[in-house]
C-alpha cells in the first residue's frame, strides 16, 4: 500500500504534465506557423440570390509554383465590395483572416550592390 508521500508525488507529477501539456497546446495555437501572404493573379465578384457576396481569388504559391484558387463569403456588400477593390489595386491577402490586406510598397529604383 503506498504511503502519502507516493500519493503527493503522484499527484503533484500529473499536475506538472497537466500543465505542461496545456502550455504546449497553447504555444501550438498562438504559434501556429508562419502566416503567408499571397498576390492575386485573378479576382471576380459574385452576388448570390441568397444575399451571400462572394470574391473569387486566383493566385500562386511561389514555394510550390502552383495556381490555387479560392474564395470568401462575405454578407456585407460593403465588406465585399472594399476587399474585391483593394485586391484589384495590388493588395496583398492572407488565408488566415481575409480581412487582413497589405499594400506593399515595391521598390521605385534597384539597390546599389
Amino acid at each position: 500500500m503506498p504511503s502519502g508521500t507516493d500519493e503527493t508525488l503522484m499527484k503533484e507529477n500529473s499536475r506538472k504534465k497537466a500543465f505542461v501539456l496545456a502550455f504546449a497546446l497553447w504555444l501550438l495555437m498562438a504559434f501556429h506557423g508562419p502566416a503567408y501572404s499571397y498576390t492575386a493573379t485573378k479576382v471576380a465578384f459574385e452576388a448570390r440570390p441568397t444575399g451571400i457576396f462572394r470574391v473569387y481569388v486566383t493566385y500562386t504559391v511561389p514555394a510550390l509554383k502552383e495556381v490555387r484558387e479560392s474564395f470568401v463569403e462575405f454578407t456585407s456588400r460593403k465588406e465585399a465590395e472594399a476587399f474585391y477593390y483593394d485586391l484589384l489595386n495590388g493588395a496583398d491577402f492572407y488565408h488566415t483572416s481575409p480581412k487582413r490586406r497589405e499594400f506593399k510598397q515595391s521598390a521605385r529604383q534597384p539597390r546599389p550592390w
